[in-house]
């Protein structure tokens, strides 16, 4: 039972960024998503969402969007996906979606998956016009690491808005235990334009997603990536941003994964 991971990307470069992935036959297990600011000589786009596509309540693939904010900055993204190959259907990998928050200038909300079910990854949907994400992340402060919480802000335009949280989760039709891990990275307080801080799993886990969180100060950092680190198997991968004014906060990463039980 393979885990795969799909990477997808835009190649034309737009003020609002978006791409997404259909995935029939696998169980989509989490994913990221990244802004590329490799030689842009301006201030670029924001992350706005990352999370599984959804019918019902089935994840069948995973999408990304950003968009420039105030000035333009026409940005490519891209996204990654983690996918259980299940021929023998011996799992269920269920999303559960929270509710939407209330309308704020820096709305949160938390998801947590069902009883007997593992968090694998989650994702997070900005519902606000000019809304953009700081943090989409697994829980590490609960005994039963089932949570996923996301957060996002509004940047120099004051608009209320509301956000929602999906955490996935998969379980042992016959009832065998899947254990869960996250480990959690941080780059300390700081600033500068770009920040980026990685979390590695310990060994026995496979990587099926991670979160990140900036917890800015002042007018705020903002999320331009959570991804997979590049040539780590095993690390996830945070990076935020200052976006027109210079602005300090500690960002953090999180690599969560799993390990099944052997086949059947």
């Amino acid at each position: 039972m393979p885990i795969h991971v799909l990477k997808a990307e835009t190649i034309e470069l737009s003020d609002r960024p978006d791409v997404r992935y259909t995935l029939p036959g696998f169980h989509v297990l989490g994913g990221g998503a990244a802004l590329d600011y490799v030689n842009q000589p301006h201030p670029g786009c924001l992350l706005t969402t990352m999370a599984p596509i959804l019918v019902r309540d089935i994840p069948y693939g995973w999408q990304a969007a950003g968009k420039a904010h105030q000035v333009s900055g026409p940005t490519s993204i891209s996204m990654w996906s983690y996918l259980l190959s299940d021929p023998g259907d011996e799992f269920e990998v269920v999303a559960f979606v929270s509710p939407e928050s209330a309308r704020s200038l820096a709305p949160q909300a938390t998801a947590e998956v069902g009883p007997g079910f593992t968090l694998t990854g989650g994702g997070a949907v900005s519902l606000g016009r000019e809304h953009l994400l700081t943090m989409s992340r697994p829980v590490t402060n609960s005994n039963t690491n089932r949570r996923w919480r996301v957060a996002s802000k509004a940047h120099f335009i004051p608009e209320l808005a509301s956000i929602q949280a999906i955490a996935i989760g998969i379980k042992d039709r016959s009832g065998r235990p899947i254990a869960g891990r996250t480990t959690p990275g941080t780059s300390g307080r700081g600033g500068g334009y770009l920040t980026a801080v990685s979390a590695d799993l310990p060994d026995g886990f496979v990587l099926t997603g991670g979160g990140a969180v900036d917890l800015w100060e002042g007018l705020g950092r903002l999320l331009v990536a959570s991804k997979p680190t590049d040539f780590n198997p095993r690390s996830w991968t945070a990076v935020s941003k200052d976006h027109s004014e210079p602005a300090l906060g500690t960002l953090f990463a999180f690599a969560r994964g799993i390990r099944l039980p052997p086949p059947r």
